[in-house]
């Protein structure tokens, strides 16, 4: 049970293969009946995003906090799980998503992690993601979405659908723009992207190196 610790784009925990990652996350301390969810996660309603390292490249240290440590890929895949970013170790990142975030979806951003806690799993423990149908058109990048014929997690980048796998990006598939696809990311977070929230290729926790592969 405990090597389940890689968040995939649903918001499951699979097996930690693949790469070396830049993200961690945390959903509070999990215990076996916790990992019998389709999204395992403690009581503990804050999910949310750390970095690994400083500006410096420095490796953090561990806190006192008891929690199970989980992996991400990159941001846009912590976002679709319905992570944000911590206040501390990503203190200025945090703080620009609580504004753009508080500011298009006119919530009190006091109630941020509980809004999103409803959106990834129905604001329970051991609850469902309500499911999402939006055509292409309407999705911005950063955006991950299945595509109902196979169920196939992809990242919304560029125009492109990029096929996600543990480790990284593959060459993007060719879709009309109004297609109907199943969204990921929780809809508080795509109406984020949709006010500017800044979502950098050229940060490798942001968006994984394997896209920047296809794009050119």
């Amino acid at each position: 049970m405990s090597l389940l610790n890689r968040v995939s784009p649903t918001g499951a925990l699979i097996m930690p293969l693949g790469p070396r990652v830049p993200l961690m996350g945390n959903r509070g301390k999990l215990g076996p009946k916790h990992y019998a969810y389709e999204q395992p996660c403690a009581k503990s309603k804050p999910w949310i995003t750390c970095v690994l390292k400083d500006e410096n490249n420095v490796a953090l240290p561990k806190s006192d906090i008891k929690y199970t440590r989980l992996f991400v890929l990159d941001e846009v895949i912590a976002f679709a799980a319905g992570h944000r970013p911590c206040g501390d170790c990503q203190k200025i990142r945090y703080k620009l998503f609580v504004k753009v975030w508080g500011n298009i979806n006119g919530v009190d951003t006091a109630t941020m992690d509980t809004h999103l806690h409803a959106e990834r799993c129905g604001g329970r423990e051991g609850g469902k993601k309500p499911v999402v149908i939006r055509k292409l058109s309407s999705l911005p990048n950063g955006t991950m979405v299945t595509l109902v014929r196979d169920g196939q997690p992809h990242l919304l980048h560029t125009g492109n659908l990029f096929p996600w796998s543990v480790s990284g990006y593959g060459q993007p598939v060719t879709v009309a723009m109004t297609t109907e696809v199943q969204v990921l990311t929780p809809p508080s977070i795509v109406r984020a992207f949709q006010a500017g929230f800044p979502l950098p290729l050229s940060i490798e926790t942001t968006v994984h190196p394997s896209a920047l592969v296809h794009i050119g």
